[in-house]
């Protein structure tokens, strides 16, 4: 839910700020509430968009699908997931002025003290450390995230925000693996892995296909078309470097 919430208020923010708090609303019949409310100072949205926001899963004008990218789902899927954890969404927008969305959910006080996290176990990460990696995604938190990780282990990266730009870095720099977002503007991940295969016969990068579609029959597809491997989003630290250096293990391998 966050992620959709501030992933929308970024895109559709090219000045001005984004804010977001969190507060608890009330207690009642031991339920206590947590009001998350996200504003930003966009483009907002007209009357007639909000009321149909949940509705078609419209997008207010298909120019934004070319120029931002994504199908238009987020606020609904967003919506689907408030109402499985029986919260609510309220949404105040003015065209040219922003979009304020608060998100009310509840929950129950816990009476015993929770388990504690298990250690996670070590992962060698000897294998990645003289690859190059490209990362093609075009939303800016997901890129944030990534950069924060390889960072943190000093791998050696290059990112690119939409599919020809990806096309374009593996043409110019060898790379050993490349994350490749499904979904980007000007072009997709499985055009620009196409068209990276056809192009880049003397180095052959491993293409991991990154995407939220989590159906399995859709997801072996993507392997089926020539990607080498998924990875599912949400994903954490330990999921996208275990997956990374399982693909590399698989080759040498093979």
């Amino acid at each position: 839910i966050l992620l959709n919430l501030l992933s929308n208020a970024v895109k559709f923010t090219e000045q001005g700020k984004v804010k977001l708090s969190c507060f608890l609303k009330r207690k009642e019949e031991g339920r206590e509430y947590i009001g998350i409310v996200c504003s930003d100072t966009g483009i907002g949205m007209s009357e007639e968009m909000k009321q149909r926001l949940f509705v078609d899963f419209s997008q207010e004008d298909e120019s934004f699908q070319r120029k931002y990218g994504g199908s238009g789902l987020g606020l609904a899927i967003t919506n689907e997931l408030i109402k499985l954890m029986n919260g609510t969404i309220e949404i105040e927008s003015e065209k040219n002025k922003g979009t304020t969305v608060t998100v009310y959910l509840p929950y129950q006080e816990a009476k015993e003290a929770q388990p504690l996290v298990p250690e996670q176990k070590e992962i060698d990460l000897s294998i990645l450390k003289q690859k190059r990696i490209l990362v093609a995604e075009d939303n800016q938190f997901n890129r944030l995230l990534l950069e924060m990780i390889f960072q943190k282990h000093h791998f050696s990266y290059s990112m690119a925000m939409n599919g020809i730009e990806a096309v374009e870095r593996a043409e110019a720099e060898d790379f050993n693996i490349i994350l490749m977002d499904i979904q980007m503007p000007e072009m997709d991940g499985i055009e620009a892995m196409k068209i990276i295969r056809q192009k880049n016969n003397k180095h052959q990068a491993l293409i991991l296909a990154v995407t939220a579609n989590a159906i399995k029959e859709e997801l072996d597809d993507y392997l089926q078309k020539g990607f080498d491997d998924y990875l599912t989003k949400p994903f954490d630290e330990a999921q996208l470097l275990n997956k990374m250096i399982d693909v590399f293990k698989k080759k040498a391998s093979a």
